[in-house]
């Protein structure tokens, strides 16, 4: 893998599949190449594996976090883990991961998939609640994705975010009855 980032010659990111499976010491000698090389790098999780050891060479090495999560508790349903209770626990351990990350000043950025779990009904109030806390936190960097394509350009959190989310929201639940 090291070889192919040398010959691409430019900065990169980590996604796609879970990150956080691979090796420790491969993962420290990729997360170092693109620090001695690009001054940092970025990675793409779901942040159930990160450990406190993780977040040490996420620092040490400059790495931006992204975190794939799309909302609290049950409106993350769909990042399923085997079994509901092992799914809520994985989200929880999740948002624990932004907390951290927040808390030591490198907020995470964060993609959220809306679908019927989380865009739906009522949900959408529970979902701007949750980006309100987020932008609290010190979260500046936040992506929808819509199940369905709708194009969507991600912008900073701002006043007008319960509007704007409950307008997306509602665009992704008519192209799904499309």
């Amino acid at each position: 893998m090291l070889r192919t980032l040398n010959e691409l010659g430019e900065p990169f990111s980590r996604f796609g599949g879970e990150i956080m499976m691979v090796r420790r010491a491969d993962l420290k000698r990729v997360l170092a190449f693109g620090m001695q090389r690009y001054g940092g790098t970025k990675l793409q999780t779901n942040a159930t594996l990160i450990e406190e050891t993780d977040l040490t060479l996420f620092r040490d090495y400059a790495v931006q976090v992204g975190v794939s999560i799309d909302g609290p508790a049950g409106l993350n349903d769909a990042h399923w883990a085997g079994t509901l209770t092992a799914t809520r626990r994985a989200t929880v351990r999740t948002e624990a991961v932004i907390e951290t990350l927040c808390r030591e000043g490198t907020p995470p950025g964060i993609v959220i998939t809306l679908h019927r779990l989380n865009a739906q009904g009522a949900r959408p109030d529970i979902l701007v609640d949750w980006l309100l806390f987020l932008d609290e936190l010190g979260v500046r960097r936040i992506s929808m994705i819509c199940w369905k394509p709708i194009t969507w350009r991600s912008e900073p959190i701002s006043s007008s975010l319960r509007r704007k989310t409950s307008l997306f929201c509602a665009a992704c639940e008519r192209s799904s009855a499309n």
